[in-house]
């Protein structure tokens, strides 16, 4: 497991292409601190239900405002968000079932 790192949340949202009309892009709503898990092949395997290739975890305080669709730039590196869980089912902390973003995160 990777320590606690500083990362910035990204949104799809609606921005002006500056000729009148509007274009979709990568908006960062938050910065926050996560733990990131790089996860095993097994636990790979496992997470093959979300049809992406779900290839870290990351841990987050309860209260992210983070959900599935959203992108997390930890490290130079882009992250698909496929699914947000609250393991511990008492708002203390959430997961996020991430797929590393190979196109450069455009």
């Amino acid at each position: 497991m990777i320590g606690s790192v500083k990362v910035s949340l990204a949104r799809r949202a609606r921005v002006s292409d500056n000729q009148g009309g509007w274009k979709e892009a990568w908006t960062e709503y938050a910065e926050e601190s996560v733990r990131i898990r790089v996860l095993s092949a097994r636990e790979r395997l496992a997470a093959g239900q979300f049809r992406q290739d779900i290839s870290h975890r990351l841990y987050l305080r309860g209260g992210s405002q983070i959900m599935a669709g959203d992108r997390v730039l930890a490290r130079g590196k882009w992250f698909d968000v496929a699914a947000v869980t609250n393991p511990a089912m008492a708002g203390e902390y959430l997961t996020a079932e991430c797929a590393e973003v190979v196109d450069g995160g455009v």
